[in-house]
């Protein structure tokens, strides 16, 4: 009986340290590269932010369905950036919204129409 309970407090002394000995930071830092590409609920407007673990260059572009370029913009070289994009000067059409960050690139495409007098959009899922 001495010997199991010995053995069970020397196996979970074991484990313990074994699960305490993983970086928990670079765990945070896998998971907080990420770019986000959102309606907003005012007018014709979009949100970007993007969160990343080190400095680095953030680009966004919007171009149309032959690929034209429409918009390009620089984002900051914080670690965390939220920037809101007025899109009411588009036509109505098709359009896809391009963030890179790092190595990381999302892709949006979104759909730009008339309803009741008034321009609105969605995002294809």
């Amino acid at each position: 009986m001495k010997k199991s309970i010995v053995l069970f407090a020397l196996l979970t002394i074991t484990s313990a340290s074994i699960f305490a000995s993983v970086p928990a930071k670079k765990v945070a830092e896998a998971a907080k590269n990420e770019i986000t590409v959102q309606p907003l609920r005012k007018d014709l407007r979009v949100g970007v932010s993007v969160d990343r673990s080190e400095k680095g260059k953030a680009f966004l572009t919007i171009t149309d369905k032959n690929k034209n370029v429409v918009f390009e913009d620089f984002l900051t070289s914080k670690l965390a950036v939220e920037k809101a994009y007025n899109l009411s000067d588009l036509e109505v059409g098709d359009y896809i919204i391009t963030v890179k960050s790092n190595d990381l690139v999302v892709e949006k495409t979104i759909h730009i129409y008339e309803a009741d007098g008034q321009k609105t959009y969605f995002f294809f899922e």
